[in-house]
């Protein structure tokens, strides 16, 4: 299988030059969704670092012309304070000033996150290409829920395996397919290593989805497909922290995309059902009161507890006592600790578990490096935010998904979510920017004709002063 993973990644490099635009971002989204974890045998390591590496090589071009481009402002800003990021992270780094980790960190973040919203910009010209898009995400969406399906049935994860054949899995003793085999809390991996990432994706793909009904791009059969699938991905992954995230994803889009004065019956009825669904359905039941363990302060279901987090907090705390503006350096969880020989492993008892990417930005990069990593966000989220008013399902889909980020992040850690929330947020980026340029040219175009008409009749009130005199 090893060779067969290996063949289909040249051919879906080979097509980053063939095939039209919207196919490649197509093809983008379904890497994502189907062979994230497959890792090339080279330093760059994920395989869907790759496939955009092609893409940007392949579209230089327009690349260019678009960064250029006055009306891209966010983005440019989004890029900008991106690598001044990793900069400051190689600079107080030891370990990426190592074994060309200067090289290949940047590639990692500024190509596999900040230059990604520019391809839907390079990608989506034309309305039937935001179609051709969704369709080749409906069907990726399709095999991953199948691969999911057969998880679910066999208790093993037979897709994972074939990925990680040849690799030595360091996190855990069993075979990457068969990690949760046994476990109390079974859970399905789909096409990830780890099931967070696959309830993470389905929610994410539901948010597209809806995005994509309410502009009519989907249809409504589609539609509710996706959100079968959805469902399915985020009830079967069997993670606390993707089904409060998935409930705080679905009031965040609705918050703002919906005027609740006109809705208020139909909220009130919802909200009846999912309540009576809660009390009498067993399986619903146990999933919600699963949920709600997490914010106990001594549970300890197969994860962690709010006591176990702050613990964490003051460990890290205590890590860089001293150096809290800069940090112990990226890589100092996985290397100096221990992390990368697996988590039994680990040099500090205390960090076990360690959860919440800005638990790890605060222990690895300081209060500077945190700083840049909230600033990233902020800045996406307050612009969606301000364009509410003007671009209602567009920001709407901005904001919940980076919402869903940064709520995500905080709960388990980042994980496999940054490359498809930073690929995806390019399509309501490109919907805003279009319709702000299509605005600015027309307001433009009427000043002109203003202008022209003035002069025209001021040339008439001449010539007639002319003709009288």
């Amino acid at each position: 299988m090893h060779n067969l993973f290996v063949l289909l990644l040249i051919v879906l490099c080979a097509s980053m030059f063939i095939v039209s635009k919207p196919v490649k971002m197509g093809l983008l989204i379904a890497a994502a969704m189907c062979i994230y974890e497959y890792n090339l045998p080279s330093r760059i390591g994920q395989s869907v670092i790759v496939l955009p590496l092609c893409f940007f090589l392949s579209e230089y071009d327009s690349l260019r012309r678009i960064i250029i481009r006055r009306n891209n402002n966010i983005l440019i800003w989004l890029l900008v304070v991106g690598v001044i990021y990793v900069i400051y992270s190689i600079i107080i780094s030891p370990h990426l000033r190592e074994n060309y980790m200067h090289l290949v960190y940047p590639i990692r973040h500024i190509i596999g996150r900040y230059l990604l919203p520019f391809v839907a910009l390079v990608c989506i010209q034309r309305t039937k290409h935001i179609t051709i898009i969704f369709n080749i995400s409906f069907y990726a969406i399709i095999i991953m829920t199948l691969f999911g399906i057969v998880n679910l049935f066999f208790h093993h994860s037979h897709y994972v395996d074939w990925l990680y054949e040849g690799r030595v899995v360091v996190d855990y003793l069993e075979e990457a397919g068969a990690k949760f085999e046994e476990a109390k809390r079974f859970r399905v991996q789909a096409t990830f290593h780890n099931p967070f990432d696959y309830g993470y994706t389905c929610i994410v793909g539901m948010l597209l989805f809806w995005f994509g009904y309410l502009k009519k791009y989907v249809s409504k059969e589609k539609f509710i497909i996706i959100t079968v699938c959805a469902l399915f991905g985020v009830l079967s992954c069997n993670c606390r922290t993707v089904f409060f995230s998935f409930i705080l994803a679905l009031m965040c889009f609705s918050f703002i995309c919906y005027d609740f004065s006109s809705y208020l019956t139909h909220i009130f009825g919802a909200v009846i059902v999912g309540a009576l669904a809660i009390i009498f359905v067993p399986y619903l039941n146990e999933k919600f009161m699963l949920m709600l363990t997490m914010f106990d302060r001594t549970a300890t279901i197969s994860g962690s507890s709010i006591d176990m987090r702050i613990g964490q907090l003051v460990v890290v705390l205590n890590s860089i006592n001293n150096r809290e503006l800069f940090g112990c350096g990226v890589g100092f969880f996985a290397i100096d600790l221990g992390w990368h020989q697996g988590k039994y492993n680990l040099k500090g008892t205390d960090f076990f578990g360690l959860e919440g990417s800005y638990l790890q930005t605060l222990l690895e990069t300081g209060v500077i490096g945190t700083i840049f990593y909230f600033s990233i966000i902020g800045i996406v989220l307050y612009w969606a935010w301000m364009k509410r008013r003007t671009y209602r399902l567009e920001a709407s889909f901005l904001f919940s998904l980076f919402f869903l980020f940064f709520v995500f992040g905080a709960m388990t850690g980042e994980l496999r979510t940054a490359y498809l929330t930073f690929l995806l947020s390019g399509i309501p980026f490109k919907f805003i920017l279009s319709q702000e340029t299509h605005n600015k040219s027309t307001q433009a175009i009427l000043k002109q004709s203003r202008i022209s008409r003035i002069i025209q009749i001021g040339w008439r009130i001449k010539n007639r002063q002319r003709f009288n005199s």
